[in-house]
């Protein structure tokens, strides 16, 4: 017995696999679209973090550098209200043997590059032109502010400092 053509449907095998190619193409570009829009979100996020992590740095070894050397302690107390001092804060990057151990000096001591570690970022901070200056904390005397003092049982006016530090790594600050 001889079958017969259906005339109808020539080409409808052809257009069904242009529908599910068309879809699976959709699909894959979202897919696509979504993974980068997360990888974005996570590159800044952690790029946040580190500039956080990096400005939080600077100011510890600033309040270090006040409690170990005197002079710097002094240069910030003897600041007058509303006035402000600009040190250099540099975090550098200690250098490292063929190893990979961390090159010490007679005292024990890491020795340093000299340089910044760029993967830290950049420290510094905008001034009241919005200019970056780099490699410099500013610390700032504001009015004195009113405190107890548990030992004396009174009350009495103290200073308040604030100290600025930001840093940038790559586009975040």
């Amino acid at each position: 017995m001889r079958s017969m053509k259906n005339r109808k449907v020539h080409g409808s095998v052809l257009l069904t696999v242009v529908a599910v190619m068309s879809l699976l193409i959709i699909f894959i570009v979202s897919n696509l679209t979504l993974a980068t829009a997360v990888n974005n979100r996570s590159h800044a996020n952690y790029s946040g973090n580190q500039a956080e992590y990096t400005a939080r740095t600077a100011i510890d070894s600033f309040t270090q550098a006040m409690a170990r050397n005197n002079a710097v302690a002094q240069a910030v107390v003897s600041l007058e209200s509303g006035k402000t001092l600009e040190p250099t804060v540099v975090i550098e990057k200690p250098n490292f043997d063929t190893d990979g151990n961390v090159v010490r000096d007679a005292n024990g001591d890491p020795v340093y590059s000299g340089s910044n570690d760029t993967a830290l970022g950049r420290i510094g901070y905008y001034n009241n032109a919005n200019e970056w200056q780099n490699n410099k904390i500013r610390v700032e005397r504001l009015d004195d502010v009113a405190a107890y003092d548990a030992e004396k049982g009174e009350w009495r006016n103290v200073p308040y400092y604030r100290i600025v530090a930001t840093a940038r790594v790559g586009k975040e600050t």
